[in-house]
């Protein structure tokens, strides 16, 4: 037979030799083609439930320390969870959001964010609306501003307002802190009581740099 290698007959006769063994050997190599199949089809980008956010492969840098995750969200064109460099400021993280949105209150945004600000691992930045500024769920201080320091809609509208104790605060109330998302929140709950609230530093559930941005903001009562 032209174009069959001599040695393919001898390969025939010995596989017809071990019947069984070449249907396992067949066996085998059909399963490994279809997991293989299934791995890469489970491993494509999927919508979420809503079908309208497609679902992020990150870097794998993010696993290693190499970038940090901060959440966007609020009146911003683009909100969502976004890889950013350890020197990452504010202004950098808007920009990844496409800037501020069309509902967005920009002089309240002007007055109270700092955009040369650095930004924390795990941090959620919310913009607020007008509407929302309207109805009062955004206040400002009547002091005047520190444009100084790092100020996010929550710290502007602590005001003369009580302080937030990390001993009885409620979840949503501590993930609403500067550089305090859900993970975070859920450790200052799981290790309470505090004495003080230089506890958050000494037991390492907050960074120096995010304990410095909250400690005027909490107490532990």
């Amino acid at each position: 037979m032209s174009g069959v290698p001599k040695s393919f007959p001898s390969i025939v006769k010995r596989l017809r030799r071990y019947p069984v063994e070449t249907g396992l050997l067949a066996a085998a190599v059909a399963t490994a083609v279809v997991s293989a199949l299934i791995f890469f089809v489970s491993q494509a980008p999927r919508p979420d439930d809503d079908g309208l956010v497609p679902a992020v492969t990150l870097p794998s840098a993010v696993n290693q320390g190499g970038v940090k995750l901060v959440e966007v969200a609020g009146a911003v064109i683009k909100p969502g969870v976004y890889p950013i460099s350890q020197s990452a400021r504010l202004n950098d993280v808007i920009k990844l959001a496409q800037g501020l949105s069309d509902q967005a209150d920009k002089p309240f945004f002007a007055r109270n964010y700092n955009l040369a600000r650095l930004v924390s691992d795990q941090e959620k930045i919310y913009v607020p609306s007008t509407a929302e500024t309207d109805q009062g769920l955004f206040v400002e201080p009547a002091h005047a501003f520190d444009f100084a320091s790092p100020v996010t809609p929550n710290t502007a509208a602590v005001g003369d307002q009580a302080l937030i104790d990390i001993n009885s605060a409620t979840l949503d109330e501590l993930d609403g802190l500067p550089g305090i998302g859900q993970v975070t929140g859920e450790n200052i709950i799981k290790n309470r009581p505090y004495q003080n609230v230089s506890d958050l530093l000494d037991k390492k559930i907050v960074k120096s740099n995010v304990y410095e941005a909250i400690k005027t903001l909490i107490t532990a009562n």
